[in-house]
């Protein structure tokens, strides 16, 4: 009983874990597709910074 409960917490702090980690990667696609979609060179500088 007792490990099942620990494996159940583990796999959420991995879920937890990986949010951080898949957040900023996240914000970085979403940045490189306004870029991407927008003409005028605006948001360059912005993708230059990662």
């Amino acid at each position: 009983m007792s490990v099942t409960v620990n494996f159940t917490f583990q796999k959420k702090h991995f879920l937890i874990l990986g949010l951080i980690i898949a957040i900023p990667f996240i914000i970085l696609t979403i940045t490189n597709i306004i870029a991407a979609s927008t003409p005028t060179g605006q948001y360059h500088t912005a993708s230059e910074l990662y």
